[in-house]
């Protein structure tokens, strides 16, 4: 399935078995297992949430080992999905997972749905579940994840915009 048509930033979401479409609606992916991860640089906590029985496994692991999560994953039925919030760690984690296998898509921060009792409750824990609720309603927006090589473009770019923007008589010599 793609999102934005006539567009060069398209969205490609991971194909699932899709539920039966019903009059003029598109169909929606359908998976067996939601991984929402919450992603810090020492750590990462993914909540598995199974789709039949609501059973959620939540597990923290210390750092970023993506090869110890995508074995873990590898342990629930599929078809999967994992999602994570863009953050501090930008697209690594989802270049990581994918290169492993695991159809990752890095969700829009604005885009998630979030309670008052989300944000009086908020924890790793918590945050991971709330991406796996998501993930099985429909409710994440994934971003577009751009190529290292253009991604590099996009950072190289920034800084020489940055340094243009540097006021010549601040500098003492």
């Amino acid at each position: 399935m793609t999102a934005g048509r006539g567009c060069d930033n398209v969205v490609e979401v991971p194909e699932a078995q899709t539920a039966p479409q019903r009059g003029w609606e598109a169909p929606v992916p359908r998976y067996s297992t939601a991984f929402g991860m919450d992603v810090h640089l020492r750590s990462t906590t993914v909540c598995a949430l199974d789709a039949e029985t609501g059973e959620a496994v939540t597990r923290r692991f210390r750092g970023n080992p993506w090869g110890e999560v995508a074995e873990w994953m590898s342990g629930f039925p599929g078809p999967s999905l994992a999602a994570y919030e863009s953050g501090y760690l930008g697209f690594a984690p989802q270049r990581e997972l994918s290169g492993l296998g695991v159809d990752c898509v890095v969700a829009a921060v604005s885009r998630v749905p979030r309670s008052a009792a989300d944000l009086s409750s908020k924890n790793d824990r918590n945050d991971a579940a709330r991406m796996a609720k998501a993930i099985l309603s429909h409710d994440i927006s994934p971003v577009w994840v751009p190529s290292p090589e253009l991604e590099g473009l996009r950072d190289l770019a920034g800084a020489h915009d940055a340094a243009r923007s540097v006021s010549y008589t601040h500098l003492t010599l």
